[in-house]
C-alpha cells in the first residue's frame, strides 16, 4: 500500500499552526509578565509614599525646635557687647526646652528593600526613579549629618555653659532644667561660650533650611508618585 506524501502547502500550514501556537504562548507569558510587573510597581509606589508620610513627620517634628535655637543663638551674639539684664540672659536660655536629646532617623524601608533586591528598575518612569534615588540617596543622609552636627553643637554649647550658671540638682549636659546665670557679663565675655554660641547657631541654621528643603522635595515626591500610581491604576 502506498503511503501519500504530504503536500508542501500542507506542511507549511501545519508548521504556521505550530509557530503562531508557540507565539501566543511566549506573548501569553510575556502579557502575565508585563501585568505582574505593573502590578508589583503600584505596591511599591504605594509604599513609597507611605514612607515619605512618615519621613514628613520625622522630619517636621524637631522643626520648631530647631528653629527656637537658632534665633536664640542669633540672640546672644548679638548682644555681644551690651549691657544685659540676669533675666533677659535667663529667659532665651531656659526658653529652649526640650530637644537636645532628639535625632533624625530617616524612613526609608521600602528604598533600602527595592536597592537590595533591584526591584528599583521596576518603576519605569526614569526620570521618577531619579528623583526617587536622590531623595534617598543624597537628601536623606545630608539632614542625617546636619542634624548629628546640630545636636554635637548643641553639647558642646551647654558644656561651656555649665561654669556660668545654677542649676537645682540635674545634670545640665544631658537634661533641660531652668538655669539661673550667675552673671550675664561675664557669661558674654567668656571667649569660648561665644564661640559655641556662633556653631550652635550655624548648624540649627543649617538644620531649618536643610529640613525646610527635604520637606519640599518630601512634597513633590509624593505628589510625583501619586501621579504616576493613579496612571498604573487606569
Amino acid at each position: 500500500m502506498t503511503e501519500k506524501i504530504p503536500s508542501v502547502k500542507r506542511l507549511f500550514a501545519e508548521g504556521v499552526v505550530i509557530f503562531l501556537g508557540v507565539s501566543a504562548g511566549f506573548l501569553a507569558d510575556d502579557f502575565r509578565d508585563f501585568l505582574n510587573d505593573r502590578r508589583q510597581e503600584t505596591a511599591i509606589l504605594e509604599q513609597l509614599i507611605e514612607d515619605l508620610a512618615l519621613d514628613s513627620v520625622d522630619i517636621a517634628q524637631p522643626f520648631e525646635s530647631s528653629v527656637v535655637r537658632r534665633d536664640a543663638m542669633r540672640w546672644l551674639a548679638r548682644v555681644e557687647g551690651s549691657v544685659v539684664d540676669v533675666d533677659s540672659v535667663s529667659s532665651v536660655i531656659n526658653g529652649l526646652g526640650e530637644g537636645l536629646l532628639w535625632g533624625y532617623e530617616p524612613s526609608a524601608f521600602t528604598y533600602s528593600a527595592l536597592r537590595a533586591s533591584g526591584d528599583l528598575q521596576l518603576i519605569r518612569d526614569p526620570a521618577l526613579r531619579d528623583a526617587i534615588v536622590y531623595y534617598y540617596e543624597s537628601r536623606q543622609p545630608m539632614l542625617v549629618e546636619v542634624s548629628a552636627q546640630a545636636r554635637e553643637a548643641e553639647m558642646a554649647w551647654r558644656e561651656a555653659l555649665v561654669p556660668h550658671v545654677r542649676v537645682g540638682g540635674a545634670e545640665l549636659r544631658l537634661s533641660y532644667p531652668p538655669v539661673e546665670i550667675r552673671d550675664p557679663q561675664l557669661l558674654l565675655e567668656d571667649a569660648e561660650f561665644r564661640h559655641r554660641v556662633v556653631l550652635m547657631g550655624s548648624w540649627f541654621g543649617m538644620h531649618v533650611s536643610a529640613s525646610r528643603r527635604v520637606l519640599e522635595l518630601n512634597r513633590e515626591l509624593r505628589t510625583a508618585i501619586t501621579a504616576e500610581s493613579r496612571t498604573q491604576g487606569r
